[in-house]
Order: C-alpha cells, then structure tokens, then sequence
C-alpha cells in the first residue's frame, strides 16, 4: 500500500470527494516525515462478500520513529452505520499502543456526515493506513470507496553485527557458540544468539563479513575458519602456525568477506577447525551482514 490522492476518473460524487485534497492529507504526510506511517503491508480493502466491515492485510507500522509495530493478518475493522442524507469520511488507524486495529468512532477517526465532508481530526497515538468514503446509505462497502493513506516509512538496509570480545572456547569442528555474544547493530531482527547464528529477514545481496582471533596456545599446525550458509560451507581461510617444536606464542587471526544472494531465512553461521591435534580453541570473533542490493 501507499499514500495517495486520486485522479478523478469519472463523474460520480463519490470519484470527485475521493480526488480532493485535503487538508488531513498534508498532515498525514508530514507524520510520514515524523516517522509516522508504514514500512511494509497493512492494505485495506473490502472483505470477500462486501458489508460495513473492512479487513486489514499482516504488515508492520511505525509511529514518530519508534519501535516497529506488526499489525496482525486480516484484521476487520466495523465502519458504523451509515447517514441516512449526507456522506463522511472516516479512518482506518492502527493504535500505536498496542498494534491493534482501531474501529472508527466518534471523535476517534468517525468523520462528520456532511454535503462536502472533511476528513476528521487525527487522533493521538494513531497511524493512518486508509480513509473510508462512507457515502449516504450505504450498507456494503467495496475497494471503491477506500483510498490509501498509509505513508511508506524509508528504513536503513538491514544490517546486524555480533561480537564476542571475551574469549570463547569452541570444539573443533563444531559451531562456534553465540550465546554470550554482544548484538552491536540489529534493525531487522536477524540476530539469534540463543540458536548460534544469524537469520536473514529480509531478501537480497549481502555483504558478509567475519572476523576471528585466536589466543597461542600448544599443539596443530592451522586453524581455519569457515562461513556456513543453510548448512553448506560458503567460504572458509585457512591460518597457518607452522613452528618446529608445536607450540605457537602468539595470537592468530582470521578474516574473510563476500557477497551472498539472500533469501528470507537463510541461515549463516561460523565453523571452527583445527587439526588433530587440537581438541578445542579459545577465540573470539566478529560476524557482520549488511544488505547492499
């Protein structure tokens, strides 16, 4: 859905209000500016067999640049009665609250019935996704009389960053642990520390990124690790700590970057191994995503 005003496409009354600005309309796209509005569904359109309800699609919401709010799937929204004379307008609003769906009422989105009708005021603590021409006895409402008024709210690429800047032993060979690692940077809900890897929410390239650095420590020749996408080893970097008696002082690191074509829910993790000489490592890393595409 977007916000929109319509061109008048035909001659009814009913084309000629919809196509009017007005004043509640510079309003609303100035709390689009605020941080006001929607970052992805919440249509609303009529129900299946049209009456005086409308239902509003799953979707997620935004008010004055807070935490994102879901709106639940097919959610129906009762529209009053009708005026016996004269059309209204009324709006289709998400509380900002609680995420629920507001039904309209009187001095919360139900317009005044009138020969010229205005939108009404906007309530506080309301997000705009739709406004209703309710036309003069009425009983069913269809698409043609809900215009879009949900403002499409810009957000950053997603992008999330984990660190562990302690020290973390990992078996060889198995996942490295995220359970105390830090979330330094998270806006698409990708992180899932508790599970040991990172999720991706929202389709597209990203740029992928991890960092590591092992402590010295006695036994092995190489360290190496490795970057799983859905299970399938994507990439992984060898680092070498070839020493005559087996023992290596200092610390090593790691690094490795690429580009991977995402889907929603893809999986990403990172894979310690050694060899076999050294059963576990003590480590601590970096794994970053950033969608540029």
């Amino acid at each position: 859905m977007s916000f929109i005003i319509p061109n008048q496409t035909g001659s009814t009354l009913e084309n000629a209000r919809q196509a009017q600005p007005d004043q509640k309309d510079f309003e609303i796209m100035a709390m689009g500016l605020e941080g006001t509005g929607v970052i992805s569904g919440c249509a609303v359109t009529q129900q299946t067999v049209a009456d005086m309800t409308v239902k509003v699609a799953l979707g997620v919401a935004r008010y004055q640049n807070g935490a994102d709010i879901t709106v639940a799937a097919d959610t129906s929204v009762t529209i009053e009665a009708a005026d016996g004379t004269n059309p209204r307008f009324d709006y289709i609003m998400v509380n900002s609250a609680d995420g629920t769906i507001v039904n309209p009422s009187a001095g919360d989105g139900k317009g005044t019935a009138a020969s010229n009708p205005v939108f009404p005021a906007i309530p506080a603590n309301r997000i705009i996704l739709a406004v209703v021409h309710v036309t003069e006895n009425e009983t069913a409402i269809t698409d043609a009389h809900i215009v879009d008024k949900g403002v499409t709210i810009l957000t950053g690429s997603p992008a999330c960053r984990i660190s562990e800047t302690g020290l973390v032993t990992t078996s060889n060979g198995e996942y490295v642990d995220f359970a105390g690692a830090t979330v330094d940077v998270d806006n698409d809900g990708i992180a899932d520390t508790a599970n040991d890897k990172l999720v991706i929410q929202t389709a597209g390239v990203y740029l992928i990124q991890a960092h590591w650095l092992a402590t010295g420590g006695t036994g092995g020749t190489y360290r190496t690790m490795k970057v799983y996408v859905n299970a399938a080893i994507h990439t992984d970097k060898r680092a070498g700590v070839e020493t005559s008696s087996g023992v290596y002082s200092l610390a090593i690191s790691n690094e490795v970057a690429f580009l991977h074509d995402c889907a929603v829910n893809d999986e990403i993790k990172l894979y310690q191994e050694s060899d076999a000489d050294v059963s576990s490592q003590t480590l601590s890393y970096i794994l970053s995503v950033v969608r540029v595409a």
